[in-house]
Protein backbone atom coordinates (compact mmCIF):
# COMPACT_ATOMS: atom_id res chain seq x y z
CA UNK A 1 0.00 0.00 0.00
CA UNK A 2 1.27 3.20 -1.29
CA UNK A 3 1.84 5.49 1.90
CA UNK A 4 3.08 8.47 0.51
CA UNK A 5 1.69 10.79 -1.96
CA UNK A 6 4.49 12.05 -3.96
CA UNK A 7 6.48 9.86 -6.40
CA UNK A 8 9.72 10.44 -5.96
CA UNK A 9 11.92 11.92 -3.33
CA UNK A 10 12.96 15.23 -4.66
CA UNK A 11 8.98 16.25 -4.26
CA UNK A 12 9.00 15.24 -0.57
CA UNK A 13 12.06 17.03 -0.10
CA UNK A 14 10.48 20.34 -1.90
CA UNK A 15 7.80 19.89 0.71
CA UNK A 16 9.43 19.34 3.86
CA UNK A 17 11.18 22.87 3.04
CA UNK A 18 7.77 24.10 2.31
CA UNK A 19 9.91 25.11 -0.93
CA UNK A 20 8.01 25.51 -4.40
CA UNK A 21 9.53 23.76 -8.16
CA UNK A 22 10.70 26.95 -9.49
CA UNK A 23 12.67 27.82 -6.13
CA UNK A 24 14.48 24.55 -5.91
CA UNK A 25 15.24 24.54 -9.61
CA UNK A 26 17.12 27.90 -8.83
CA UNK A 27 18.33 26.51 -5.99
CA UNK A 28 20.15 23.88 -7.78
CA UNK A 29 20.66 25.46 -11.20
CA UNK A 30 18.94 23.82 -13.67
CA UNK A 31 15.20 24.31 -15.36
CA UNK A 32 11.87 24.15 -13.68
CA UNK A 33 10.61 21.34 -16.02
CA UNK A 34 13.56 19.02 -15.14
CA UNK A 35 12.15 19.34 -11.66
CA UNK A 36 8.91 18.69 -12.71
CA UNK A 37 9.85 15.54 -15.17
CA UNK A 38 12.56 13.93 -12.33
CA UNK A 39 9.21 14.40 -9.59
CA UNK A 40 6.49 13.01 -12.31
CA UNK A 41 9.31 10.18 -13.03
CA UNK A 42 9.34 11.38 -16.76
CA UNK A 43 13.18 11.75 -16.38
CA UNK A 44 15.47 9.86 -14.26
CA UNK A 45 17.43 11.75 -11.30
CA UNK A 46 21.20 12.37 -12.78
CA UNK A 47 24.31 11.61 -10.05
CA UNK A 48 25.25 15.36 -10.95
CA UNK A 49 21.90 16.71 -10.37
CA UNK A 50 21.51 14.71 -7.17
CA UNK A 51 25.12 16.02 -5.93
CA UNK A 52 23.59 19.53 -6.54
CA UNK A 53 20.60 18.67 -4.11
CA UNK A 54 22.52 17.30 -1.85
CA UNK A 55 24.83 20.09 -1.59
CA UNK A 56 22.82 22.58 -1.29
CA UNK A 57 20.09 21.14 0.61
CA UNK A 58 22.31 19.24 3.11
CA UNK A 59 20.10 16.11 2.62
CA UNK A 60 21.47 12.07 1.63
CA UNK A 61 22.91 11.74 -1.76
CA UNK A 62 22.25 8.77 -1.47
CA UNK A 63 18.75 8.75 -0.13
CA UNK A 64 17.62 10.93 -3.25
CA UNK A 65 19.10 8.31 -5.69
CA UNK A 66 17.42 5.31 -4.05
CA UNK A 67 14.50 6.76 -5.23
CA UNK A 68 12.13 5.91 -2.86
CA UNK A 69 9.18 8.09 -1.51
CA UNK A 70 8.08 6.41 1.39
CA UNK A 71 11.25 6.51 3.32
CA UNK A 72 11.84 9.67 5.06
CA UNK A 73 14.49 12.43 4.12
CA UNK A 74 18.00 11.53 5.45
CA UNK A 75 20.83 13.93 6.38
CA UNK A 76 24.11 14.31 4.70
CA UNK A 77 25.28 14.67 8.22
CA UNK A 78 25.54 10.82 10.92
CA UNK A 79 23.35 11.94 14.11
CA UNK A 80 20.70 14.29 12.93
CA UNK A 81 17.16 13.60 10.83
CA UNK A 82 16.52 15.56 8.56
CA UNK A 83 14.96 19.09 8.70
CA UNK A 84 14.73 22.34 7.41
CA UNK A 85 17.45 23.55 10.43
CA UNK A 86 19.59 20.77 8.50
CA UNK A 87 18.76 22.58 5.35
CA UNK A 88 19.44 26.34 6.85
CA UNK A 89 23.06 24.43 8.49
CA UNK A 90 23.58 23.78 4.82
CA UNK A 91 22.61 27.06 3.08
CA UNK A 92 25.87 28.11 5.25
CA UNK A 93 27.88 24.95 4.65
CA UNK A 94 28.22 23.63 8.17
CA UNK A 95 26.54 20.85 7.06
CA UNK A 96 29.56 19.89 4.65
CA UNK A 97 32.18 20.44 7.82
CA UNK A 98 29.55 17.69 9.77
CA UNK A 99 29.88 15.24 6.69
CA UNK A 100 33.65 15.39 6.26
CA UNK A 101 34.00 14.93 9.73
CA UNK A 102 32.24 12.04 9.76
CA UNK A 103 33.87 10.26 6.82
CA UNK A 104 36.19 8.34 9.41
CA UNK A 105 32.84 7.04 10.74
CA UNK A 106 31.69 6.22 7.04
CA UNK A 107 35.01 4.36 6.39
CA UNK A 108 34.92 1.96 9.31
CA UNK A 109 31.10 1.39 8.69
CA UNK A 110 31.87 -0.12 5.13
CA UNK A 111 35.07 -1.84 6.49
CA UNK A 112 32.90 -3.88 8.98
CA UNK A 113 30.08 -4.78 6.04
CA UNK A 114 32.83 -5.80 3.95
CA UNK A 115 34.32 -7.67 6.41
CA UNK A 116 30.69 -9.76 7.25
CA UNK A 117 30.05 -10.36 3.89
CA UNK A 118 33.63 -11.45 3.14
CA UNK A 119 33.53 -14.00 5.98
CA UNK A 120 30.29 -15.22 4.96
CA UNK A 121 31.14 -15.93 1.77
CA UNK A 122 34.62 -18.08 2.79
CA UNK A 123 32.30 -20.11 5.22
CA UNK A 124 30.47 -20.97 2.10
CA UNK A 125 33.58 -21.72 0.32
CA UNK A 126 33.45 -19.00 -2.15
CA UNK A 127 35.83 -16.17 -0.89
CA UNK A 128 38.21 -16.37 -3.48
CA UNK A 129 35.17 -15.32 -5.86
CA UNK A 130 34.13 -13.36 -3.07
CA UNK A 131 37.61 -11.89 -3.40
CA UNK A 132 37.48 -11.74 -7.21
CA UNK A 133 34.38 -9.35 -7.11
CA UNK A 134 35.66 -6.85 -4.54
CA UNK A 135 38.59 -6.21 -6.74
CA UNK A 136 36.58 -5.74 -9.51
CA UNK A 137 34.29 -2.87 -7.45
CA UNK A 138 37.38 -1.42 -5.79
CA UNK A 139 39.28 -0.56 -9.06
CA UNK A 140 35.91 0.79 -10.72
CA UNK A 141 35.53 2.60 -7.97
CA UNK A 142 39.00 4.14 -7.82
CA UNK A 143 38.85 4.48 -11.40
CA UNK A 144 35.83 6.79 -10.68
CA UNK A 145 36.72 8.58 -7.86
CA UNK A 146 40.66 8.10 -7.84
CA UNK A 147 42.71 6.50 -4.90
CA UNK A 148 45.73 7.48 -3.23
CA UNK A 149 47.04 3.65 -2.99
CA UNK A 150 46.40 0.41 -4.19
CA UNK A 151 45.41 -2.17 -1.47
CA UNK A 152 44.39 -5.04 -3.70
CA UNK A 153 47.90 -5.60 -4.97
CA UNK A 154 49.86 -8.64 -3.12
CA UNK A 155 52.72 -6.89 -1.17
CA UNK A 156 55.13 -7.80 1.85
CA UNK A 157 53.16 -9.30 4.97
CA UNK A 158 55.00 -6.45 7.23
CA UNK A 159 54.58 -3.49 4.76
CA UNK A 160 50.70 -4.39 3.99
CA UNK A 161 50.37 -4.89 7.89
CA UNK A 162 51.59 -1.52 8.91
CA UNK A 163 50.20 0.23 6.00
CA UNK A 164 46.52 -0.97 7.28
CA UNK A 165 47.38 -0.73 11.00
CA UNK A 166 48.71 3.54 9.79
CA UNK A 167 45.08 3.62 8.04
CA UNK A 168 42.74 2.53 11.22
CA UNK A 169 44.62 4.55 13.72
CA UNK A 170 43.81 7.42 11.45
CA UNK A 171 40.21 6.73 10.96
CA UNK A 172 39.74 5.24 14.43
CA UNK A 173 40.98 8.89 15.62
CA UNK A 174 38.61 10.77 13.52
CA UNK A 175 36.06 8.82 14.25
CA UNK A 176 36.22 9.64 18.21
CA UNK A 177 36.64 13.20 17.34
CA UNK A 178 33.70 13.43 14.87
CA UNK A 179 30.98 12.69 17.42
CA UNK A 180 31.24 15.57 19.86
CA UNK A 181 31.92 18.07 16.62
CA UNK A 182 28.85 16.82 14.43
CA UNK A 183 26.68 17.34 17.68
CA UNK A 184 28.45 20.77 18.29
CA UNK A 185 27.53 21.75 14.55
CA UNK A 186 23.81 21.27 15.58
CA UNK A 187 24.14 23.15 18.61
CA UNK A 188 26.07 25.99 17.07
CA UNK A 189 23.16 26.21 14.35
CA UNK A 190 20.54 26.50 17.11
CA UNK A 191 22.19 29.10 19.16
CA UNK A 192 22.98 31.02 16.28
CA UNK A 193 19.67 31.11 15.18
CA UNK A 194 18.75 32.28 18.52
CA UNK A 195 21.31 34.84 18.50
CA UNK A 196 19.96 36.53 15.22
CA UNK A 197 16.55 36.13 16.78
CA UNK A 198 17.00 38.22 20.12
CA UNK A 199 19.31 40.52 17.89
CA UNK A 200 15.70 41.40 15.61
CA UNK A 201 13.86 41.56 18.30
CA UNK A 202 16.11 44.12 20.13
CA UNK A 203 16.27 46.02 16.98
CA UNK A 204 12.46 46.08 16.53
CA UNK A 205 12.09 47.22 20.06
CA UNK A 206 14.24 49.97 19.49
CA UNK A 207 13.16 51.78 16.68
CA UNK A 208 9.29 51.22 18.47
CA UNK A 209 10.42 53.57 21.65
CA UNK A 210 12.48 56.15 18.98
CA UNK A 211 9.16 56.34 17.16
CA UNK A 212 7.16 56.81 20.93
CA UNK A 213 10.29 59.65 21.85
Amino acid sequence: MRLSKFRHPLAVLRHTLGMGQKEMSALVGCSTVTIQKVENLGLKLSEGLAKRISHETGVSLGWLLAGDPEVPPKSRMIGPPYSKQIFELARSKMVTKGAELAASLTTLGFYCQIRSIFRSAVRAGDGDLAAYKFKQALRALAQEFGSTEDFTTRQSSDAFIRKIQACFRQDIAGARNCVLPLDFVVQRGKLKQQRSKRKKQRSRSSSSRSVKA
